[in-house]
Formats: C-alpha cells, sequence, structure tokens
C-alpha cells in the first residue's frame, strides 16, 4: 500500500515539474523562433535541456525538504512544539488583499518599463502578462463572493488530471522520447561537413597585413596562410564598431535587423545565428572571446555549447583555452568562434612583439598603459608626430602577436591531424583610425579606415590560394561558411552572398551603419561611389549620455551628406555631394531601400548605467 502511494506522489511530482518545464521549454523556443526557422533539432535540444533541468531543481528542493522532515522529526521535535492554529476568514482576507497588491505591482512594472523603454515592450510578454493579470483579478473576485471553497473544487479536480495514471505514462514517454532524440543527434548522428573556425581580431585593419599590401613584416604567418586560401581584396565591415559588426557577422544580417546597435543593446533572440545553424546540423560549438561587449548578457552566447568571456586577456590566454578544449572533445565537426583583443586599444602585445616595432620604455604611450581619452585629450593640445608613430608601433606589434598566435592554432589543427578537414575564416570587426580624418581609434565615423578589413578563407585541398577582387561585406561570411561546408541555407534569412554570386558580381552594394560615438551614420557604397549620411539623430545610449566630457571624446561632426569617389580619391578627403548631383540622388534612392529608423531599433538593453560604466572604463574609452 505505501509502495503505491509512493509511486503515485513520485508520477504527481514529476507531472507537475514536467508541465512547468515544458512551459519554460515552449516560451524559450518561441521566443528564439526555432520552428519558424526550420531549427526543429535546435528545438528539442532546447525543451530537453529546461524540463531536464527543472526536474533535477525540482527534485533536489523536494529531497532538501524530506531531509529537513526527517531531521526535525529525529531530532528537533523533542526539543521544539509548534501548533498552527488557521483562522480562516483572516486567512481569506489576507489573500485577497496580497493579490490585489500583487497586481497593482504588476501594472507599476509595465508602466515603468514602457516609460523607461520608450513605448517599447515585447507583444508576446504584454499579451502573457496582462493574462496573468486578468486570471490573478478573476480569482480574487471569487475569494471576495465565495471564500476559498468554490476556488478550491475546480483546481482539486484539475490537479486530479494533471496527476491520473494515463497522463503520468503519456508524460513519461515524452520525456524519454525527447532525451533520446537529444542523445542521438549530440553523440550519436554526425555532421557531414568540416570543422570551421572563425577567427576574428578586434580592430584590424587590412592594410596592416603584408597580403594586402603592407611594408612592415607584421603577419608572416597570416601572409603563407593567405597565399593557399581566398583573400578578399575588398571586404567592408558592416559597422565601425564591434557589437554591431560581430552581430552581423553571426547572423548576417544588417545592424538595424539584428538589434546590437547601440552600446547596452541585445542580439535579438529571434535571429537565427550560424552557431544555431551549425548546433541545428550537430556541430559541437565553443566561443571564446575577450570583449564585454559580446557578453552573454548581450545575447551573443546563443547556439553556443561553451562560451567564455576572458574580458581584455592577451592572445595566448584564447589560444591556450582553445587547444585545452580542442584536444578533449575529438572526433566530432566542430564550429569554434575565437576573437582577440590584442590590436584593440590598449595594444597590450608582450615586450618581445613591441621591440621588433621600434616600442621603447621611454614613448608615452606603453602597451596595456593607456586609454583611449587620454590619446584623445592629448590630441586637442597638438599630439606630437612622434607620439602619433610611437601608437601605430604598439598597433603593428598587436597585430604581430596575433599572427603568432594564428600560427599556434595552425598547430595544433596539424598535431591533431585535422586540418585538412577545417575552413579557417580570418577577418576583423572593424578597422582603426590613425589620423585619416583628424582623429583616432574608431566607433565616430564611417570612413575606410574604419570599414575595411581583412578577409582570409582556407579550406586545405578544397580551395587554392586566390585573390578575389569582387565587393564582399561580412554579411557575407554566413553564407559562404555554409557553401563551403556543403550545408544550405534559407536565403530569406540572411542578407549576405555565397561564394558563387560574389565571384559573379552580384554584390551591388554594401551597407554599413552604427557608432558608438556621436549621432546614428549610415553609408553605402556602390561601384566606386560611396555615400555617407549623417543623420543628426544621437541615442542616448551613446557617450553622449555622459554630458560635457563628450566634448573632448567625440569630434564635432557635420550633419547632411557626404559623397566620395573611392577610386579617385581613396582617403575620403574631398566631398562631391553638390558636384555630383547625378550620382547623390542615385545613391541615396538606393539607401533608402534600407528602412531604417534609428529611433525604433530593438530597444531591448541588459545593461544598467553602472556597467556601462565600468565597462567603458575596462576598454580605454573614458577614465
Amino acid at each position: 500500500m505505501k509502495s503505491k502511494k509512493l509511486i503515485k506522489s513520485g508520477f504527481a511530482i514529476f507531472n507537475v515539474l514536467f508541465l512547468i518545464g515544458l512551459v519554460f521549454s515552449l516560451v524559450e523556443i518561441n521566443a528564439n523562433e526555432y520552428l519558424p526557422q526550420h531549427l526543429f533539432n535546435l528545438a528539442i535540444i532546447t525543451a530537453s535541456g529546461i524540463i531536464d533541468k527543472i526536474i533535477l531543481i525540482g527534485l533536489l528542493i523536494l529531497f532538501l525538504i524530506f531531509g529537513i522532515r526527517l531531521f526535525w522529526q529525529a531530532y528537533l521535535s523533542r526539543l521544539v512544539r509548534i501548533e498552527i492554529k488557521l483562522n480562516k476568514p483572516m486567512l481569506l482576507k489576507v489573500t485577497k488583499w496580497f493579490l490585489f497588491v500583487f497586481i497593482s505591482l504588476m501594472i507599476l512594472e509595465e508602466a515603468v518599463i514602457f516609460i523607461k523603454k520608450e513605448g517599447f515592450i515585447y507583444r508576446n510578454t504584454l499579451l502573457i502578462q496582462l493574462l496573468l493579470i486578468l486570471f490573478i483579478l478573476f480569482i480574487a473576485l471569487q475569494i471576495k463572493k465565495a471564500g476559498i471553497s468554490r476556488i478550491w473544487r475546480p483546481v482539486k479536480k484539475g490537479f486530479s488530471l494533471i496527476v491520473s495514471p494515463a497522463l503520468s505514462w503519456l508524460f513519461l514517454f515524452v520525456f524519454i522520447i525527447i532525451n533520446l532524440l537529444t542523445f542521438y543527434h549530440s553523440h550519436l548522428k554526425r555532421p557531414d561537413g568540416p570543422n570551421i573556425i572563425l577567427i576574428i581580431a578586434d580592430a584590424l585593419r587590412a592594410d596592416h597585413l603584408g597580403c594586402y599590401g603592407y611594408a612592415r613584416d607584421t603577419s608572416p604567418n597570416i601572409d603563407r596562410f593567405a597565399s593557399d586560401s581566398l583573400l578578399f581584396e575588398n571586404a567592408w565591415a558592416n559597422s565601425s564598431w564591434t557589437k554591431p559588426s560581430v552581430g552581423s557577422i553571426l547572423t548576417s544580417l544588417f545592424p538595424h535587423q539584428h538589434g546590437a546597435v547601440y552600446w547596452s543593446s541585445v542580439l535579438a533572440h529571434n535571429r537565427m545565428t550560424i552557431t544555431e545553424v551549425l548546433k541545428n546540423l550537430g556541430y559541437r560549438t565553443y566561443g571564446v572571446q575577450t570583449n564585454p561587449v559580446l557578453s552573454k548578457a548581450h545575447g551573443f552566447n546563443q547556439g553556443f555549447d561553451y562560451y567564455e568571456q576572458i574580458d581584455l586577456a592577451r592572445g595566448e590566454k584564447i589560444t591556450k583555452e582553445f587547444s585545452r578544449w580542442l584536444k578533449a572533445n575529438p572526433g566530432r565537426p566542430f564550429f569554434a568562434y575565437l576573437h582577440y583583443y590584442d590590436t584593440h586599444v590598449p595594444y597590450n602585445a608582450p615586450k618581445a612583439f613591441g621591440e621588433k616595432f621600434g616600442v621603447n620604455s621611454y614613448q608615452l604611450f606603453k602597451a596595456g598603459e593607456f586609454k583611449t581619452i587620454d590619446v584623445r585629450l592629448l590630441n586637442l593640445l597638438d599630439l606630437s608626430d612622434e607620439d602619433k608613430k610611437s601608437l601605430i608601433n604598439l598597433y603593428d606589434a598587436g597585430v604581430n602577436y596575433v599572427d603568432y598566435n594564428f600560427k599556434c592554432i595552425l598547430d595544433s589543427l596539424d598535431e591533431m591531424g585535422i586540418s585538412d578537414k577545417t575552413i579557417i575564416v580570418f577577418t576583423s570587426d572593424h578597422g582603426e583610425e590613425f589620423w585619416e580624418h583628424g582623429n583616432y581609434e574608431h566607433g565616430h565615423t564611417l570612413y575606410e579606415e574604419l570599414l575595411r578589413v581583412p578577409l582570409i578563407i582556407g579550406y586545405p585541398g578544397k580551395v587554392r590560394g586566390e585573390r578575389i577582387k569582387s565587393n564582399v561585406q561580412l554579411v557575407d561570411i554566413l553564407p559562404i561558411i555554409m557553401q563551403l561546408s556543403g550545408n544550405s541555407i534559407n536565403k530569406n534569412d540572411t542578407e549576405g552572398l555565397n561564394l558563387t554570386e560574389i565571384i559573379s558580381n552580384k554584390q551591388e552594394v554594401i551597407f554599413a551603419e552604427g557608432i558608438l560615438l556621436g549621432d546614428y551614420k549610415r553609408a553605402i557604397i556602390k561601384s566606386n561611389w560611396k555615400l555617407i549620411e549623417n543623420s543628426g539623430y544621437v541615442n542616448q545610449d551613446t557617450l553622449e549620455l555622459y554630458g560635457d566630457l563628450t566634448r573632448y571624446v567625440i569630434p564635432k561632426y557635420k550633419f547632411g551628406y557626404e559623397l566620395y569617389d573611392l577610386q579617385n580619391d581613396p582617403g575620403e578627403n574631398k566631398n562631391l555631394v553638390e558636384q555630383k548631383n547625378k550620382e547623390f540622388i542615385k545613391l541615396r534612392a538606393r539607401m533608402r531601400h534600407y528602412k531604417v529608423t534609428p529611433e525604433n531599433f530593438n530597444k531591448e538593453t541588459k545593461i544598467e548605467r553602472n556597467k556601462k560604466l565600468e565597462d567603458l572604463k575596462s576598454l580605454g574609452y573614458i577614465r
């Protein structure tokens, strides 16, 4: 008799936990829109993970309660005696007022969110919360009318249905099937494609690599790799700073589409990433990166089995972490994303690399010991050419250090015997300005020094060394990878072109947008013409938030349009918007195809002001 009661209780607990897990998993799957994007395997894996976790947590809590009860009965009950007398009228009154207060607080919360986020609330979230408020209000009114008994009877009847034997066996069957499918997909089914490694060197401009014509020997290993790979001579980033640009790499969408445009904004969860696509195909997914704006809080861990953030770490740490993971996870195709920070301010390459490029202990700016704001402020006081040159030396040392780590990655692949089974994509999220337009670093303009990036793709035995002159942008990386790996993707889900389309010169225009410092800008490039729109709109989520400080950090921008002939004026020094009215009208009309309203970007944010200040300080933008 006791065993039957125990089994029945066990099934009841399992049913309740399973239902809770099922609801949470359906909410997560719906939020990520896995089913409309045909990511069915990923939906099953997500459901399995959430349900298993909730059942495990629920059982641990129950065991803890059971243990406390046994301990009480065995020891404490002899010392302490507790009697509880239930005052039913008072209980009803307290419950009623509690529910009314709870409803009021929920409504107040929605009002605060509505005001803080400028009227933006997710429709699904709003609908669920309104239904919850109405349900609680209904219960409160029923309690007021007829007391607790009228409410308790249907609740008891519904609970009896939930814990019925038929439903218990159904839930158990579904639970087993979901976990078996997850096990099969994650451990038994092997994807046919090659390994894929995406390497991003933060703020690396193309013209500081030997294979792109740089005179200094900054990149001997990358150059050798490029000679046997596809090198895209004309590659542009889709933004001039990290968050929107990396978002475009991962999603093959422009920044205004994936939502990660400003400092605190989040990569939209309902936008499919390359990580999610490959995980859905059975790939192991691994990421290790060094930039705080690409954190889990910002949504950049979507689809990763393992995603580690090591803020501002030197490249050697990233390389060692990846090599360790690679050796611990042999035999199954993987996607790895490695983000190196050594070419980002404060260019903290080891001393031995700095010495190759004239870095010395007497210079004003030292590796790892200065911030962007230091340089910008001193620039107002007429920074000397020698000091400017010392910054370029530090930057080149950082490039050389990334090159060293790149060789270590190749050596690890050789050691594992998987070099010929691995696609390697080497690129950057944006460039770096060294006073080409009177300023320094990145995130403040959309000029070529900030948008031109390297893009080199190697796949030993499958692609031969070739320099491709066709225009390419970072949103093309996802379709190129999918084509080279023998997988397909729905064209409607991406903005990029695959390799065949790029080589066939089907790339009509390049589009870039998004600013970290100052007013929102966007740019369009078609043939040799480039149009930049300076909107004048300043979002509160830029450094403008910090008032007078921005006068020294952000240059005074001109509003309106800038038109440049990149073939005859690659340095973008002569604005032809008045002289070339015909080209201006054509490009402006084409730019309007990108229906962007900066005020209505994804307003989902996760970072508070203090956290933003902390991140800005760590990255060197402020002191």
